[in-house]
């Protein structure tokens, strides 16, 4: 309910990059299907989190840092998916009456924004094939490999602690459909 009693859907801002286009999916599954809630997908089609976070905080204008122009009540998205190093300093910057009220950074230091083992990127960067640390080459599979760097998933499923392991088949059955 907004502050003018009106029902409004949740609104999830389903953002251009594939990342975040799959979180936002999932959000919608969740909110939507799972829970019932009215929910709509926001599609802003921008690649800048700190757009983003502007819809958030009820600007007008996606690239105004200063937010003269909102509607506060009736913001374009009710919270963010994926906010990456410029939403955080749009936040930031934004004016303290419209500033999303939370705004969750991860809490250990990071390697720009990637979350790699450090005898990762020490093998990566040694190695004679490189792993990309730019984001915008590091999809190219045909300028890199960066999967050699990695661990399977079934490597990753064998560290992860059984009790901490639910499969699909249980899933259903817990959820009783």
């Amino acid at each position: 309910t907004y502050p003018d009693q009106s029902l409004q859907p949740v609104r999830i801002p389903r953002p251009g990059w594939p990342s975040a286009k799959i979180l936002a999916e999932i959000a919608y599954i969740l909110l939507f299907e799972v829970m019932g809630y009215s929910t709509v997908l926001y599609d802003t089609g921008d690649i800048l989190s700190d757009r983003v976070v502007n819809y958030v905080a009820g600007c007008l204008d996606p690239d105004d840092v200063t937010c003269k122009e909102r509607d506060v009540n009736h913001p374009a998205a009710h919270f963010t998916i994926e906010t990456w190093n410029e939403g955080i300093q749009r936040a930031a910057l934004l004016p303290e009456d419209v500033r999303p009220p939370v705004l969750a950074t991860p809490d250990y230091t990071l390697l720009d924004a990637w979350y790699i083992w450090r005898d990762v990127l020490d093998d990566a960067i040694q190695s004679p094939q490189h792993l990309s640390l730019d984001y915008y080459r590091f999809y190219d599979a045909e300028l890199y490999q960066p999967y050699i760097f990695f661990d399977n998933w079934t490597r990753v499923y064998d560290l992860l602690p059984p009790e901490t392991i639910m499969h699909c088949s249980q899933m259903i059955h817990e959820l009783g459909s």
